[in-house]
């Protein structure tokens, strides 16, 4: 049997996060509330990156 291998992709929420905390200045009062959000859904996705390989 052949397994159809995707690549695995980041996910849409993780890009516009990255994207909006380039575009922000430093000093905005949301970046941390942002970084936290950020900090989550990355250790998410990167968590669930050995279970796709069992």
């Amino acid at each position: 049997m052949k397994l159809i291998v995707k690549e695995r992709k980041v996910p849409l929420a993780i890009r516009k996060l990255r994207a909006l905390v380039c575009r922000l200045p430093p000093n905005h009062p949301k970046i941390p509330l942002i970084m936290n959000d950020l900090k989550k859904r990355e250790a998410g996705y990167k968590g669930n990156a050995p279970l796709i390989f069992h």
